[in-house]
């Protein structure tokens, strides 16, 4: 899969193979902006995505292409930032009260996997938000920085 960031801030996606990318950026053919690129709906423009592609981006004429396994660390910890944004409740289910009688101790056993389930959400967040501090502590192509301007791109703050 392959993700357009464009100055206009917005983010397009095509799903072509990465070699795509690769092949574009060895031979500058072809211009990857003609690709029949569609609108993302998993996320939106934001500067992290801007930091990556200026990071790991393919420059096109319309914006900077960026593999999707580039996106990863920011992708997975928007999606696991959405799932612990909804507590686990599974002693909240219908029948609960059945439960208890069958198995006692149910309802407590359940409180306690919700909190393990919690912490482990915690803890993969941290571990996913340090890799993606260590993708944005690798350096900026020069070339895509002046590319990123030259398209009228507002840099982020910080790049």
């Amino acid at each position: 899969m392959l993700y357009l960031i464009r100055p206009q801030q917005t983010v397009d996606w095509v799903d072509l193979p990465h070699h795509f990318a690769d092949v574009a950026a060895e031979y500058g053919e072809p211009d990857m902006a003609l690709f029949n690129w569609g609108p993302v709906e998993q996320f939106g423009f934001h500067s992290t995505v801007v930091r990556l592609a200026l990071r790991f981006g393919i420059p096109c004429s319309t914006g900077i292409v960026v593999r999707g396994t580039d996106l990863v660390p920011f992708t997975w910890l928007l999606d696991v930032a959405k799932l612990a944004e909804t507590p686990v409740r599974s002693q909240d289910l219908p029948n609960e009260d059945l439960m208890e009688t069958l198995m006692p101790g149910w309802k407590q056993e359940s409180r306690n996997m919700d909190e393990r389930v919690a912490a482990a959400m915690t803890a993969k967040a941290t571990e996913l938000r340090e890799d993606l501090d260590e993708e944005l502590n690798k350096p900026t192509v020069p070339e895509l920085v002046q590319h990123w301007r030259n398209l009228g791109g507002v840099l982020p703050d910080p790049i």
